[in-house]
């Protein structure tokens, strides 16, 4: 295995340009022997309505969105954030992780409902 990897926290919010977003936390643990980034090691993605989900960026500085490109030693962790712009704030998303190397190799599927 190259890497652990946890869904902290999926909430609401806007982005850049102050449309609806939703933000995902993941802790990316490096089990690999060398170092790693989360972006360069997964691949994330989001789907309303079977529909997938374009990437967009926060409205502030997000240390956390910043932390993908961050370089991980083995053995250690960093918490990461994505953020995808939302089709409505009112129909499940569905979000996949995979494998950036392995595409068919699923690692986590989560499914968020709004309140």
């Amino acid at each position: 295995d190259e890497f652990t990897i946890k869904v902290l926290s999926c909430m609401e919010t806007t982005d850049i340009n102050d449309c609806a977003a939703l933000r995902i936390t993941y802790e990316f643990i490096n089990t690999a022997d060398t170092q790693a980034t989360f972006s360069t090691t997964v691949v994330t993605a989001a789907y309303q309505n079977d529909y997938r989900l374009a990437n967009t960026s926060p409205s502030d500085t997000d240390e956390e969105y910043s932390a993908q490109l961050e370089f991980v030693q083995p053995g250690n962790s960093v918490i990461c954030a994505t953020y995808y712009l939302l089709d409505n704030t009112s129909d499940d998303v569905n979000i996949q992780v995979s494998n950036l190397h392995n595409s068919s190799d699923q690692v986590l599927s989560l499914h968020y409902t709004f309140n």
